[in-house]
């Protein structure tokens, strides 16, 4: 009797009335967003003035590490680089469409409204995606202000970071490989690389749907950057990688699943070598053994590991956007049983409520949420129902 008085109630909100539920999530999406951006422009956008700065000492032939290590004395008219600054050499070039080397003031404004139109963009691409697929235009809704409604952005906005234009991009590089436009999803695949501890997973995608083409594209992209900035630089292009690599070894937090093992471990390179080899392990094993499944599953799966391994800010879990976005249209075209139900409104409710606590690194918090998310993952994949909600037949994507 409590199962299914608990299924009705679910069903209640995400499928028979879904409005209540899209406006709580619509308040709360913008409310995340308000949050953000009022610290944004109050307590200032502190890896923006980095990533500004990067840029202005690139443009003068100066590496932005030799100003972080102490190497190159700073130009008084830019200041110095925090000991978190400095980017994969690659970004120097691709971030400036983001980050134009103009004076601060303005790069301020203009990067706000990058981050604006890349939330909006993503919103809208996330709902013509679904409308693409059947269902309903409240359907549709409800999964993209589910999907974006993510403390994530709060910390996104409120530093100034990548996160947001990086979705945006993996967002677009999803409608690509569905539309089939490589150029388009290379030159996308390539902007998110400029956060690869982020992007790097997702190009597990195309090779699951054999778009060589638009992978070809991404790495001449990103190779070519890289070789023009090391030219631009006189330095090699490994060392302008290295460099960035003992960095991040350096910084003692945000390090995924295992980060209060790597914290406190004497042989912290190791473990991070380790988890990052576990993880495109992982990837390969799911891009080979499961290659026929839809977009989205594979969107979700990297969205999931990329917040797990080597490198993992509490900004950069929005890409966990995909994760719901996919479990809600297994609940729509394919899974209504009781335990993933459960582990649907579990996994939502972990990443929509308002507290950092889901996307921070306090021990064992990561480990339980991860847990919740992939065991949602595991069901939606094992569970399938003979008879969904909507027609299979309307969900050209859904095919496994």
């Amino acid at each position: 009797m409590l199962k299914k008085n608990i299924l009705k109630i679910i069903r209640i909100l995400i499928y028979d009335r879904p409005v209540p539920l899209i406006f709580i999530l619509l308040i709360l999406m913008i409310t995340y967003f308000a949050i953000g951006s009022y610290r944004y422009w109050i307590l200032g956008p502190f890896d923006l003035h980095d990533r500004w700065a990067e840029i202005q000492y690139f443009i003068r032939g100066i590496d932005p590490f030799d100003i972080v290590m102490g190497t190159t004395e700073d130009l008084s008219e830019i200041g110095k680089v925090s000991s978190y600054g400095g980017y994969v050499p690659w970004a120097y070039i691709l971030a400036l469409p983001l980050v134009p080397p103009l004076p601060y003031g303005v790069v301020k404004f203009w990067y706000f409204g990058v981050m604006l139109f890349s939330f909006l963009i993503t919103f809208f691409l996330f709902y013509q995606y679904c409308r693409r697929l059947g269902l309903s235009c409240n359907h549709s809704l409800l999964i993209s202000s589910a999907a974006l409604c993510n403390w994530g952005l709060v910390y996104g906005l409120r530093w100034g970071q990548y996160s947001l234009p990086v979705l945006a991009a993996l967002t677009v590089y999803m409608i690509a490989i569905e539309r089939n436009k490589p150029i388009l999803g290379g030159v996308s695949l390539s902007i998110a690389m400029i956060k690869p501890q982020v992007a790097f997973l997702f190009g597990f995608v195309a090779i699951a749907k054999k778009k060589w083409r638009l992978l070809a594209v991404a790495i001449f992209i990103v190779i070519t950057s890289w070789i023009a900035v090391a030219a631009w630089l006189d330095k090699s292009i490994w060392s302008l990688l290295a460099v960035k690599a003992n960095q991040n070894t350096a910084i003692g937090y945000y390090y995924g699943l295992f980060n209060e093992i790597i914290i406190n471990s004497q042989h912290r390179e190791l473990w991070i070598l380790s988890s990052g080899i576990f993880f495109i392990i992982l990837m390969v094993l799911v891009t080979f053994l499961q290659s026929g499944r839809s977009i989205t599953y594979h969107m979700a799966i990297a969205g999931l590991a990329s917040t797990m391994w080597t490198y993992s800010g509490p900004y950069d879990s929005i890409v966990l956007s995909f994760l719901i976005c996919y479990l809600l249209l297994q609940y729509y075209f394919k899974v209504q049983n009781f335990h993933f139900m459960l582990l649907l409104f579990a996994s939502a409710i972990l990443v929509w409520q308002p507290t950092g606590i889901s996307h921070g690194i306090i021990w064992p918090v990561p480990i339980i949420m991860r847990t919740v998310w992939v065991t949602a993952l595991y069901l939606a994949i094992t569970s399938e129902k003979p008879v969904p909600l909507m027609p299979k037949n309307v969900a050209k994507d859904l095919n496994a």
